[in-house]
Parts: structure tokens; sequence; C-alpha cells
């Protein structure tokens, strides 16, 4: 029985690791464009997203996240109800749900933390869809996070303020939520996982549980260098001081407190 259970070890240790190379790999192709591009960019999507009006700060008090914690998909629509607000958009039908894995394989989106997507249905309405993925609903943090991003491209869309080139419109809509005054949610859910992998092996029953967390991985920019660009906008806001309290204890170490 030992050996048996020795060799169910060695099986799922290996299979953690195949899996952990095969998100890492990943991540890689998510960041296609190296550090100097992404930030030689940022003047040219700034000067373009001029065309955006700033926005007051948005403070995410625990109101903001409260909800969450006793009902996952209220909690949601509350977030959500709260960043239309902010925004001064309306939901105007958008469905806001969560979303599996297996379900985001056939949209193209395998490994996606969130997912804006907008078509033409059959009928000829024009469709608006933002998902969550179920594997980041642990922490209201992440969600929050995530979600300000996929409404941010919403936003975008409707304001026709989009590059037509994928990884720059990843830029542009991280940019474009520290236009937005939403870095502090935003960085709240960057920064909840400050380890990149964590794995956990549980043996249940001779059955291997494999837990893995990572470092959200939405949009562009790295966690500090959208704590950089958050902190010069904060600043820049007269704000910074203000902003502290508001943010995670981990997001302080991404913004440079």
């Amino acid at each position: 029985m030992e050996n048996l259970i020795g060799i169910l070890f060695l099986i799922a240790m290996i299979g953690a690791l195949v899996y952990i190379f095969k998100r890492n790999a990943n991540l890689a192709k998510s960041r296609k464009i190296g550090k100097e591009n992404r930030l030689a960019q940022v003047p040219t999507l700034q000067l373009q997203l001029e065309a955006m009006p700033e926005m007051p700060m948005f403070y995410p008090d625990r109101s903001f996240y409260a909800p969450f914690k006793k009902d996952r998909l209220a909690g949601l629509h509350h977030m959500a109800d709260a960043l239309f607000t902010h925004l001064g958009i309306a939901a105007e039908g958008c469905t806001i749900d969560f979303i599996s894995d297996n379900d985001l394989v056939p949209l193209n989106s395998a490994d996606a933390s969130g997912l804006f997507r907008k078509f033409t249905a059959e009928d000829g309405r024009s469709v608006e869809q933002i998902f969550i993925n179920k594997r980041y609903t642990v922490d209201p943090h992440d969600v929050g996070a995530n979600l300000a991003h996929e409404i941010m491209h919403l936003y975008l869309f409707r304001k026709q303020i989009v590059n037509p080139d994928v990884p720059s419109n990843e830029l542009m809509t991280d940019l474009s939520t520290i236009r937005a005054g939403l870095s502090i949610v935003t960085m709240n859910g960057y920064s909840s996982s400050n380890s990149f992998w964590l794995s956990l092996l549980v043996l249940i029953l001779f059955r291997f549980t494999i837990w893995t967390r990572s470092t959200l991985s939405f949009g562009y920019f790295l966690p500090k260098e959208y704590g950089a660009l958050a902190r010069a906008d904060l600043e820049h806001r007269g704000v910074f001081a203000d902003a502290k309290r508001y943010l995670t204890s981990k997001a302080h170490g991404q913004i440079g407190w």
C-alpha cells in the first residue's frame, strides 16, 4: 500500500509540474510585447486616450466588495452596477456572468481571467457579454479588478476608442482603467496573489487534487509596471495619500509604499 501511495504521489507531482509548465508557457505567450516596447507605446496610447474624459477616482470601499461574500453572482452584479455608474454608461442588456475554463475554450480564450465579447446575433441585435473566469472567484479583489478591465473594453468599444491591433488594445485598456479612475480597484486584483505560482497537492482517498493560484494575467502590463503608471496618476491627481487606505496591503508593494 505504501508503494502504491508513493507511485500515486510521484505521478501527481509530475502532473503538477507539466501543468505549471504549460500555464507558464501560456503566460509567456500572452506577454508578446517586451517591456521596452510596452512602455515605449505608453505616450502614443495616452494621446489616443485623450478622446476619453479623465474621470474622478473610484474608491472601492467595503460596500463595493461585501455583497460578493454573501452571494457571488449578486456581488458580481453589484460591482458591475457601481462601475457602470462611475463610468456614466448603462449596462444596456450586457450579460455579466461567471464562466468555466471549459466554456472559454470554444471562445478561443482558454485560461483567460476574463472576457468581453461583442457580436451581432442572428436577429440583428448587438450583443455584449462580460464573463469572469470561475477560477478567479475566491477573492472579491480579483473579481473587481477583472471586471473593471473587461468593462473598460466595453467602454472603449462603445466610444470607438480602440486600436484594431489586439496587443495594443490590451495596453490601451490597461491605461484606460487609470484614466477612468479605476487604478485602485485594478491594483487590488493585480496583487491579490503575491507569488506567481502556489501549488498544493492533497491526497484524499488515493486521489490527488491539484490546486493552483496565479497572479492575474489580464492585460499586458506587469503589476509593478502598472503600479508605477498608477502611482504617477495618483500623484498627478493629488490623491496618492488618500488612495492608501483603499489599497490592499499586498497592493502597496506594487505601487511603491
